[in-house]
């Protein structure tokens, strides 16, 4: 799939769960890149775009998969969650990222220190390179989301809501 088709289809859940800390294009980049593109099995079995392993009890789909450990990668076979929509994973990657090891990526105010910090809460075993390429597929998720009309009007609707609430709260 190519990124603005991913654009189109994803952009409404990503904006669903983003806040200030996390941008849309920044989620849809990790989801890009961690699902191959959307055509991982995982994603299209389960729903699951970002690799989140099943919790206890929770529905799953188990399938291998290749891991950095002791700085050798191995094949392992895992649980993975399974969600009913896309819409219900996308929702799952945002409540991850509110645990506290992952504090320091919804601080981060790039897109290469919020890749280098989901390293750093242990959300990936993969090396710098994995990091530079979801801090790039980021900024371009950005380029391309600025070209979306309805993105064309978030800023002037913004700015006009901005003066109104200013001339409201003026002495005028």
């Amino acid at each position: 799939m190519s990124i603005q088709d991913f654009i189109n289809t994803y952009y409404s859940q990503a904006a669903a769960v983003s806040s200030l800390e996390l941008p849309p294009a920044f989620i849809l980049a990790h989801a890009f890149l961690e699902s191959g593109r959307g055509d991982s099995k995982l994603t299209k079995i389960a729903n699951n775009f970002f690799g989140i392993k099943a919790l206890p009890n929770a529905p799953y789909i188990t399938l291998s998969t290749k891991e950095i450990i002791n700085g050798k990668e191995v094949t392992l076979y895992q649980n993975f969650a399974r969600y009913p929509t896309p819409a219900d994973g996308f929702k799952a990657y945002a409540n991850l990222l509110k645990a506290p090891r992952y504090k320091k990526v919804l601080q981060a105010r790039t897109n290469l220190k919020r890749a280098q910090e989901l390293k750093a809460g242990g959300y990936f075993t993969a090396g710098n390179d994995y990091i530079n390429t979801l801090s790039k597929l980021a900024t371009q998720f950005e380029d391309e989301i600025k070209k979306r009309p309805d993105f064309l009007l978030v800023g002037p609707i913004l700015g006009l809501l901005f003066i109104i609430t200013y001339l409201a709260s003026s002495k005028i």
